[in-house]
């Protein structure tokens, strides 16, 4: 393929760190990033640097997506790249946690439960105690400093548009 010559094949490598102890581990790409994955640029073309390894690999890029087994967006080990459908690769996040799969009650996780969540419950409770024994002008704020939170976070704890399960 006329797209892969030495000259750009060094350059693309010139951007991965490749921990010489254990070629089998993650090869982080260090060079230009866009939302959370590699970008490698050619002929003022913008490639994802796991898909542009992939064709180095194989010398074809993937059918569909160059899917990671190891989950590091970064990774451009081709050893850590299949080429997988759009369904496979949904499966492949089903199944390993990385995505919830239903709204239904039981599959959301609450609270301390979220992965998101910068809180616990006793933080929440100790929020709820503290604002109702002084609501004045600004604790809210102040609130929010003192648990590393937000304003709008504080407010919704208060309002119970989140954590209303405590």
């Amino acid at each position: 393929m006329d797209l892969l010559n030495d000259k750009v094949i060094k350059r693309f490598f010139d951007k991965v760190d490749i921990p010489e102890e254990n070629l089998f581990a993650c090869w982080e790409w260090i060079g230009s990033k866009r939302i959370r994955y590699g970008r490698f640029y050619l002929n003022y073309i913008s490639h994802q640097a796991h898909r542009f390894s992939y064709l180095i690999w194989n010398k074809k890029f993937p059918n569909n997506f160059a899917c990671h087994s190891c989950d590091n967006h970064l990774c451009v080990n081709p050893l850590h790249l299949w080429d997988g459908t759009p369904a496979e690769n949904s499966a492949d996040m089903v199944a390993k946690g990385r995505v919830i799969i239903s709204y239904s009650p039981n599959k959301i996780r609450y609270g301390e439960d979220n992965n998101k969540s910068k809180l616990t419950k006793e933080q929440v409770l100790e929020i709820r105690e503290k604002y109702e024994k002084n609501k004045r002008f600004g604790y809210k704020a102040e609130l929010g400093r003192e648990y590393n939170v937000g304003i709008t976070n504080i407010c919704d704890i208060l309002k119970r548009k989140s954590w209303k399960h405590i």
